[in-house]
């Protein structure tokens, strides 16, 4: 997703072309477990020290790792296409070409952020 006043990437991780449409891999892993159901809101989170274990801490989640004008463009993207079944965004990115142009079974390439301009601009 691109913000649209700097013409940057809301986020840094890439977003591969799965078989079913598009994914950002990162998110996920992190959200499977919650299947089909709400994701409960974060107030904190555990920052590992993975040389000594005993180095971790909790730390206080703030929510400042998106910009504040990308979140809302983020919300407005969810909030327009929550009420969208499976079936039919994956009907939707199916025929988009960011994701038909990276598309091979099984492989999870990756859709470029260049192909997603590409695609927005025309």
């Amino acid at each position: 997703m691109i913000s649209s006043e700097s013409k940057k990437p809301c986020f840094v991780e890439k977003i591969e072309a799965w078989d079913l449409g598009p994914v950002v891999p990162e998110a996920y892993h992190e959200y499977k477990q919650y299947g089909s159901g709400d994701i409960p809101t974060i107030t904190s989170y555990f920052n590992f020290d993975e040389e000594n274990i005993w180095n971790s801490e909790r730390v206080e989640y703030k929510g400042t790792v998106i910009e504040e004008k990308d979140c809302l463009l983020i919300d407005q993207v969810v909030d327009k296409f929550a009420d969208y079944a499976a079936a039919d965004l994956v009907w939707l990115t199916h025929r988009q070409a960011p994701w038909k142009e990276a598309y091979t079974p099984k492989k999870n390439n990756e859709i470029t952020i260049e192909a997603i301009r590409r695609y927005f601009n025309e």
